[in-house]
């Protein structure tokens, strides 16, 4: 619950909040029904002794003392029966809280494991990615989508409120949600910005995260494809201008032919 908390992920955290409480309410059922036997029990024990003692002090012979002695064996006995009982039942419920909080356990830390990892391969990769929930609100962000677009945390999250479709540079906002929704798979598309009045060309990719057939987040990645854009850009120019040269060459080559047939034709008049 603190875990997702300090990630801003108020979802998951109220998720095992929920479960924390559950167990705690569990607990205390279970503490509470204990101390209900217990005060039956001894309720039980104080009305016997008493009416154990009234004919104790009513027998006066061998034959009553001794079926006297007799109830208050078997009356300890079933005593000693309830809280064996008591004891028993304690020691199961126990052990199955105990298995079930450490199942728990081990499932929060496998996942603690693994939200460190992604966590260390998100903040470290050189694209940028950003989670959003199912309204469109940007819930987190790596620091390389901070560095692409010269930006601050607050500036995200404080003044632009976080919402994906007022930041996204897609004509559609609604489209891209459409469609992760209702296909289930990635949208991709490439987009132009102007930062410090140079022009970058981003590619995004909006996906669906899924638990259980269930589209819980949306994880964006944004790469910087200036370069390749540039080098395209530059192939073209160089395809155009091989092509020109191209037209020019066969164009020489056509009056080279032209000159070479006036040339042939003047030597058949010379001759």
């Amino acid at each position: 619950y603190k875990l997702y908390k300090e990630q801003n992920s108020l979802s998951e955290a109220l998720k095992y909040h929920e479960e924390f409480q559950k167990y705690s309410d569990s607990i205390l059922n279970i503490n509470s029904y204990i101390i209900f036997e217990k005060f039956e029990v001894e309720r039980k024990y104080k009305t016997e002794s008493d009416r154990i003692n009234q004919e104790l002090n009513l027998m006066h012979s061998t034959g009553k003392k001794l079926k006297i002695l007799l109830l208050s064996t078997l009356f300890a006995f079933f005593v000693l029966l309830i809280f064996v009982s008591i004891y028993i039942k304690k020691s199961k419920i126990a052990a199955r809280q105990k298995n079930m909080i450490e199942k728990q356990k081990q499932i929060i830390l496998k996942q603690y494991e693994r939200f460190k990892l992604l966590s260390m391969v998100a903040s470290h990769t050189n694209n940028s990615i950003f989670i959003m929930d199912m309204a469109g609100k940007i819930v987190w962000v790596n620091n390389s989508l901070l560095k692409l677009y010269n930006t601050t945390h607050y500036e995200i999250f404080e003044q632009a409120q976080a919402d994906f479709k007022k930041l996204t540079r897609y004509s559609d906002p609604e489209e891209i949600f459409k469609s992760c929704i209702e296909e289930q798979k990635p949208f991709k598309y490439i987009s132009e910005l102007f930062i410090d009045g140079k022009k970058l060309w981003i590619h995004t990719e909006i996906s669906p995260i899924i638990e259980s057939d269930v589209i819980i987040n949306f994880i964006g990645i944004e790469t910087d494809i200036t370069s390749i854009k540039n080098a395209e850009h530059e192939i073209d120019k160089q395809k155009k201008d091989i092509e020109y040269k191209s037209k020019l060459l066969e164009i020489y080559n056509n009056e080279l032919k032209q000159q070479k047939e006036a040339i042939v034709a003047q030597n058949e008049e010379l001759k």
